[in-house]
């Protein structure tokens, strides 16, 4: 049984130039990043690199349409590295660049496992606090033509160098940090309570993300969005630990029903994530009171509660009080909307309870708790008004 996966070097600098002077970044490398991060490293490029920027080719978070535009455009250039400065969609985009040789995003997911390699180097370089696709085997795109987004899991995907700069982090606005930041908390909690792949050592990892998130948003809700500047690096690391840990033990429900949700009204990530988290958190503490899980699972689960009730210091607190304040707390980060706010219908709650059933299997076999279609439509509704 492997007891953990760690694929790149990790690797952490005080300023990008610093980076640059490391590896020689130059002649041969393409660079692909988002235009509002540009600026803050464009000085320190030597002038004949390629850049591309995602914006150029679509909003939000990637699509087989962008990615596939993206690759025709990088197919002018000679390079054998790809520097992916960004969040989610630069890193995502880049990993699919350096393993697809031409193909375009239905081949990469249709395609025989064991026929994708990775032919460029990668270095990525996270400007938010939360994807962990830095280091992960993983891409999440939205699947245009099937109407949903989905994840491809290879370890063509994986990255070479992942490249910690707390100082890309400074124009972060507070909206960003506060989805992305959730979305590595969501990992770590979900990761943790994997069933069928989470180890001591996935676990460890997890368990350290989420004692170095949550101390953190106590301080904001104590001192304002403006003390979040205060603990970038820290927030980094967790989110690159947060990230390990889902390169070992799968996120599961919260995370399946975000992509239909966001497929439909493109909404980041974190956000589509945290707006399931609680209904998901709830069903799992009613499985539990119901006797409904192993011997096993019931340790796990008390183990999290524990964890959490030091990390909000919440001592004696019992799992629904846990529970109620961490999802104060994250609403402290991130306003939560319920489905109607984002102009759902009582339809929508339907098709995509179904979507997540049918396409959404990877992830929701790791659920905690099992799931069935019937479940995962009512808890679209339950936070639909």
């Amino acid at each position: 049984m492997r007891e953990l996966f760690l694929q790149p070097e990790i690797q952490s600098f005080q300023t990008f130039a610093e980076f640059v002077d490391a590896h020689h970044i130059g002649q041969g490398d393409l660079v692909l990043t988002n235009e509002p991060i540009l600026p803050h490293f464009q000085a320190d490029l030597p002038k004949d690199i390629p850049v591309i920027c995602t914006e150029t080719y679509g909003q939000g978070e990637p699509s087989d349409v962008m990615f596939e535009a993206i690759q025709a455009d990088a197919a002018r250039y000679a390079y054998s590295r790809v520097i992916a400065v960004g969040g989610g969609t630069a890193i995502d985009i880049a990993k699919a660049l350096c393993a697809a040789d031409g193909r375009n995003l239905d081949e990469l997911f249709d395609a025989e496992p064991s026929s994708l390699k990775r032919t460029k180097t990668l270095y990525c370089l996270p400007t938010t606090c939360g994807t962990g696709s830095e280091v992960t085997v993983t891409a999440v795109f939205d699947r245009t033509r099937k109407g949903t987004k989905m994840g491809l899991t290879n370890y063509a995907l994986g990255t070479d160098y992942a490249v910690l700069i707390p100082s890309l982090l400074t124009s972060l606005p507070a909206s960003v940090f506060g989805s992305s930041s959730i979305d590595a908390l969501i990992h770590a909690i979900e990761s943790y309570l994997d069933g069928l792949q989470a180890t001591a050592a996935s676990r460890m990892f997890a368990e350290k993300a989420i004692t170095m998130i949550l101390p953190v948003y106590r301080a904001i809700r104590e001192k304002g969005m403006e003390e979040r500047k205060n603990h970038l690096l820290d927030m980094q690391l967790a989110s690159t630990f947060a990230g390990i840990a889902i390169a070992n033990a799968l996120p599961s429900a919260s995370h399946a029903m975000g992509y239909p949700f966001a497929g439909k009204f493109h909404r980041p990530h974190g956000e589509a994530c945290y707006v399931f988290l609680d209904a998901t958190m709830q069903k799992y503490l009613r499985d539990v009171q119901a006797g409904r899980v192993t011997l096993e699972q019931k340790q796990v689960w008390e183990n999290l509660m524990r964890l959490l009730s030091e990390a909000l210091e919440l001592p004696g607190a019992s799992d629904g009080e846990i529970l109620k304040e961490l999802d104060a707390l994250l609403g402290v980060m991130l306003s939560r909307k319920r489905l109607k706010e984002y102009g759902a219908t009582p339809q929508d709650c339907i098709d995509f309870g179904k979507s997540c059933y049918a396409n959404q299997q990877r992830l929701m076999a790791c659920a905690f708790t099992p799931f069935t279609e019937q479940e995962l439509i009512e808890t679209f509704q339950s936070v639909y008004a």
